[in-house]
C-alpha cells in the first residue's frame, strides 16, 4: 500500500528540521566545546608543568601519554613536552609510537623521531660505576672543562657539557673510533646561533671515563666544520666531542673547579627536600634577585659568560639596559646579534649569589612550558665546588 503523501511530507519536512536544530545547535555549543577542550588543555598543562618542576618526570610522562589522542596536534607545548620527557627517560620506542598519531606540519622539526628510530634497534644503555670516581680536566680557553675518555679502546678529549643535550661526536672522531653515520637518519638542530646543522644519530659501543663505564650510549654526529671555531678563516679551536646530558642527567656530580677535578658517582632516584634543580630541555636551578623575586637559570658548563634572555625583559627593570651588538659562538658558527647589556645583574642559586656584571641578553627559543630567564656560565663557578643531581633535585655551590 503507497504510503500517503501528508505522511511523506512530513517525514521529509521532520528530516530538514532535524538537521537544522542539529546545525543550530552545534553553532550555538561549539565554542562551549572549544572553550571546555582548551580548559581541560590548560589544566593538564599546569599538571604536567608542577610534576616537571618538583621533578616527578614519570608521573608527567604518564599524565601525557593517557592523554595522547588529546595532545598529539597540539600547539600549546604539550606533545613537544611528551617528546622532551621521553628524551630524557631514554623511551625510545614510545616517541616512535606519539608519532604515529601525530599529524606533522609541513616543516616540522622530526629530529626526535629519526634519533628514536635509531636508538631503538640497540640494547639499553647500561653504566657501570662501583664507587664514585675522580677525573682531572684541563679547563679550554672558554673555561669549559675537558676530560680525557676512551672509546672504543681509542683516547679522545672532550668537553664536559652540561648544556649539550645528548653526546656529541665530531666526524673524524667517529670515522677513527670505527662508529658508522647513520645518513639516511639525519636531522637538523638549532645551535645557540640559530643556525640549523645536520645531526646524524649513532650508538657508541663502549665510553670510559676514569673507572666509569657505559655501553650502548647514544649519541649524534656532526660535522667536523660544526664543531670548530674559526677567526678570520683561521682554526683555533677543535673538538673531538662533548659529553652529554644523556650521561650526566645519570650521576651525581661534583667539579672542584680549584683543584680542576670533576667527581662522579651514580645517581639514586631519592628527591631532596628543597627541589631546586630540575630538566626541561636543559638543566634549570631556582634564582631569586635580591628583591625575592623567582627567576629561573640555565646552567651552562660549556659556556663561559652569563646571560640573560629575553624572558626576562618582562619581570625587571629596564630603564638602566644599554644598546650592544654580541656575537653567538656556537656548532653552526657565530653571528651577530643586536641586544641589551645590563650593568649589574643579582641572582641567588644554590646557596650562592651570583653578582653578574655587565651582562648581555640573548634571544633564546621561547620554552612553552619553561622559559628561562638567563644563563650562567662555567666562569661563575671558577672559584668554588658546583655539585648537582638531577635525579634527587638539587644543585648546591659552596665557595
Amino acid at each position: 500500500m503507497q504510503e500517503p503523501v501528508p505522511t511523506l511530507i512530513f517525514i521529509a519536512l521532520s528530516y530538514h528540521l532535524i538537521r537544522y536544530m542539529k546545525s543550530i545547535l552545534l553553532l550555538f555549543f561549539f565554542p562551549t566545546l572549544v572553550f571546555a577542550q582548551s580548559m581541560r588543555l590548560e589544566s593538564l598543562r599546569q599538571e604536567v608543568k608542577q610534576d616537571v618542576r618538583q621533578g616527578r618526570y614519570e608521573k608527567a610522562l604518564s599524565v601525557l601519554n593517557n592523554n595522547l589522542l588529546n595532545i598529539n596536534n597540539d600547539t600549546t607545548g604539550l606533545f613537544d613536552a611528551l617528546i622532551n620527557l621521553c628524551l630524557f627517560e631514554k623511551r625510545w620506542k614510545d616517541i616512535i609510537g606519539a608519532y604515529s598519531v601525530h599529524h606533522c606540519a609541513k616543516g616540522e622539526d622530526t629530529t626526535s623521531l629519526s634519533l628514536a628510530r635509531y636508538y631503538a634497534r640497540y640494547p639499553a644503555e647500561q653504566i657501570q660505576l662501583n664507587k664514585p670516581v675522580d677525573v682531572p680536566y684541563k679547563p679550554s680557553p672558554s673555561g669549559t672543562p675537558i676530560v680525557e675518555v676512551w672509546i672504543n679502546g681509542k683516547i679522545y678529549h672532550f668537553w664536559f657539557d652540561t648544556g649539550a643535550g645528548i653526546t656529541v661526536l665530531s666526524e673524524r672522531t667517529a670515522a677513527h673510533c670505527g662508529i658508522k653515520e647513520e645518513r639516511g637518519q639525519a636531522g637538523q638542530a638549532l645551535a645557540a646561533t640559530g643556525k640549523t646543522v645536520s645531526v646524524f644519530p649513532g650508538v657508541i659501543d663502549s665510553i670510559q671515563i676514569g673507572a666509569m663505564k657505559v655501553y650502548h650510549h647514544p649519541c649524534i654526529i656532526l660535522s667536523n666544520r660544526s664543531l670548530e671555531i674559526k677567526v678570520l678563516g683561521i682554526r683555533i679551536l677543535k673538538i673531538d666531542g662533548i659529553i652529554g646530558w644523556n650521561i650526566l642527567q645519570e650521576l651525581d656530580v661534583t667539579i672542584r673547579n680549584k683543584e680542576k677535578v670533576i667527581s662522579l658517582g651514580l645517581s639514586s632516584s631519592h628527591q631532596s627536600d628543597e627541589h631546586n634543580f630540575f630538566w626541561y630541555g636543559t638543566p634549570l636551578i631556582a634564582c631569586k634577585d635580591s628583591t625575592g623575586k623567582d627567576f629561573l637559570f640555565f646552567i651552562d658548563t660549556g659556556g663561559d659568560q652569563p646571560g640573560l634572555y629575553q624572558a626576562v625583559l618582562t619581570k625587571i627593570d629596564t630603564s638602566q639596559a644599554k644598546k650592544k651588538t654580541i656575537v653567538l659562538g656556537s656548532a653552526g658558527g657565530v653571528r651577530k646579534i643586536n641586544s641589551f647589556l645590563f650593568p649589574r645583574f643579582q641572582v641567588m642559586a644554590g646557596g650562592h649569589t651570583f653578582v653578574l656584571k655587565n651582562v648581555s641578553v640573548y634571544p633564546n627559543n621561547p620554552e612553552l612550558l619553561y622559559a628561562p630567564d638567563g644563563v650562567l656560565g662555567i666562569n661563575e663557578f671558577k672559584n668554588t665546588t658546583l655539585r648537582f643531581n638531577v635525579k634527587q633535585g638539587y644543585l648546591i655551590v659552596v665557595d
